[in-house]
């Protein structure tokens, strides 16, 4: 398995069900707008919403990472069947994180490269740029976890199982 550096992830599922069962089976998933958390959100995997043939979802938090990326998809008639095209994305709060704490880290950088001596300047700037690598590969390395759970709930909700938000189960597809 190659190191993911991105946060960016694309797939694509092949069913034989028709589009609109499809369709039905994510709108199943999926609560209400406005619907208040508690007996109606119970063993359900995504908040978003399904209008038509597309889809926006993300994974039901029920306390779990805060990396669960934001799913969207289409939903498209093949030769044998229907495919999904899925893009996987990180949600914008996880985004406005990630930058701040990566400009704070090029700051300090900065910060050392001009308001320091020469001789202990380079002493220090590897601290810096450990923690920004360290940072990113350790997000990334939790957002394709994550995703690797959805696309598993997805393919769980399209095997008719429902999805396991409810029992904490942490799955992942192949």
């Amino acid at each position: 398995m190659a190191l993911p550096l991105t946060f960016r992830r694309a797939f694509s599922l092949a069913t034989p069900m028709p589009r609109d069962r499809i369709s039905e089976l994510l709108r199943e998933q999926i609560p209400s707008p406005g619907t208040p958390s508690g007996e109606d959100w119970e063993g359900r995997a995504f908040v978003g919403r399904a209008e038509g043939n597309t889809f926006t979802i993300r994974g039901f938090l029920n306390y779990r990472s805060s990396f669960l990326p934001m799913v969207r998809g289409r939903i498209l008639d093949g030769e044998e069947g229907t495919s999904l095209e899925i893009r996987m994305g990180p949600h914008r709060e996880v985004v406005t994180f990630l930058s701040i704490w990566l400009f704070f880290l090029a700051l300090c950088v900065l910060v050392l490269l001009f308001a320091s001596t020469k001789a202990s300047r380079f002493f220090f700037i590897p601290i810096p740029v450990g923690l920004a690598l360290f940072s990113w590969i350790l997000g990334a390395l939790v957002f394709e976890s994550d995703c690797r759970w959805a696309l598993g709930e997805i393919e769980r909700v399209l095997a008719g199982e429902g999805g396991s938000a409810g029992s904490g189960e942490e799955g992942g597809a192949s």
